[in-house]
């Protein structure tokens, strides 16, 4: 399975890739540090199975802006 993880603490997202990595169930894990990365990315978020996103992407890398994502109710 694909995996696609967007986490702009670059530490975090390491660790969140190697417990995925630990399952054996993910051959292709990508991570991407910004939102504008994700925005890049985009064109091709169907080719993968599971995409995991933080809610809370702040201004970091390449983005101008922070941006925070609503929870839905």
């Amino acid at each position: 399975m694909n995996l696609l993880i967007v986490e702009d603490d670059k530490i975090l997202a390491e660790k969140i890739s190697k417990v995925f990595k630990l399952t054996g169930n993910f051959n292709n894990i990508k991570i991407l540090n910004s939102y504008n990365s994700f925005l890049r990315e985009y064109n091709v978020v169907t080719s993968y199975d599971v995409i995991l996103v933080d809610i809370i992407l702040s201004n970091y890398s390449d983005d101008n802006n922070g941006i925070r994502l609503k929870s839905v109710e």
